[in-house]
């Protein structure tokens, strides 16, 4: 399934699940994305010189600041494989499988998560 027919298909459950819909782009940069055309968007971005609906958090070392099922939809473009899997600091940490653990925790049930990154073909 290509990602228009994804988009499509995501769409129409989208448009089915409410009207007041809450979505959140990870690693959003200066204004956060909004694929499933949420009725409200948030942010959340490392960088400083946020807009108003974008939340500064370094998602390797903090949680989503974010409560429990809030979130209709998560989206993460091109930002998943800057999370390191593991990293020792003094203790062996997996930010990776944390960050998916808090997507998990802030997604209402039934709720869509969206990655997409890039992919680099090897060399022969």
């Amino acid at each position: 399934m290509t990602l228009k027919s994804l988009s499509a298909a995501e769409m129409k459950d989208a448009n089915q699940i409410s009207k007041e819909t809450l979505s959140l782009d990870l690693g959003c940069g200066e204004k956060p994305k909004n694929f499933f055309q949420a009725s409200k968007v948030f942010g959340i971005d490392v960088r400083e010189d946020l807009s108003k609906n974008v939340v500064k958090a370094d998602l390797v070392v903090s949680k989503i600041p974010f409560a429990d099922e809030t979130f209709d939809f998560i989206t993460a473009h091109d930002f998943i494989e800057h999370i390191p899997r593991v990293i020792y600091t003094p203790e062996r940490r997996t930010p990776f499988v944390e960050l998916m653990n808090e997507i998990w925790r802030t997604l209402k049930p039934g709720g869509k998560f969206l990655s997409q990154t890039p992919a680099y073909p090897q060399p022969a």
